[in-house]
This record gives C-alpha cells, structure tokens and sequence, in this order.
C-alpha cells in the first residue's frame, strides 16, 4: 500500500554506503585540526573625536565601571588605563 511512497523518498538504504567502507586497507586518513585564527592588535581608536554616548557604550562593552554622570575625559582616563 506505502510502496509509493518508498519508491517516492528512495529508502533503499544501499544507497547511503559510505566510502569509509570502501577504503584501501593501510592508509590512514588525514586527520583534520582545526585552525586557529592569529589576533590582530586592536585598531587604535581615536576616543576624543567619540561622542560620550558612544564611550559609555565601548566603555560598558569592555567591562569598565562608568556612568553618565562622569565626564567625557574621565570616561577617556577609565578606558584607556583601565
């Protein structure tokens, strides 16, 4: 009765044979190691011409304790030293 729907989503599973077992007895295959991308230094970011929103925003991104009512050179000092 299904057989249609066997011949429609081809479930003969000889048909998923996999080229491991038809491989050549001896030779290993090559093992695959994942590649590690090199940092780069940061680029070097002019913070004076930034805008203080914009400080406040890098500065919380990088995990530095600042606020609003801090000024923009204070907000400066703290990125850069840390």
């Amino acid at each position: 009765m299904f057989n249609w729907l066997k011949n429609l989503f081809n479930t003969d599973d000889s048909l998923y044979t996999t080229r491991e077992s038809e491989g050549t007895p001896g030779i290993d295959k090559p093992k695959i190691t994942p590649t590690i991308k090199e940092e780069t230094a940061p680029e070097k970011i002019d913070l004076n011409s930034m805008k203080k929103n914009e400080l406040l925003d890098l500065a919380k991104k990088s995990g530095k304790k600042v606020n609003a009512s801090m000024k923009k050179s204070d907000i400066i000092a703290v990125i850069e030293n840390g």
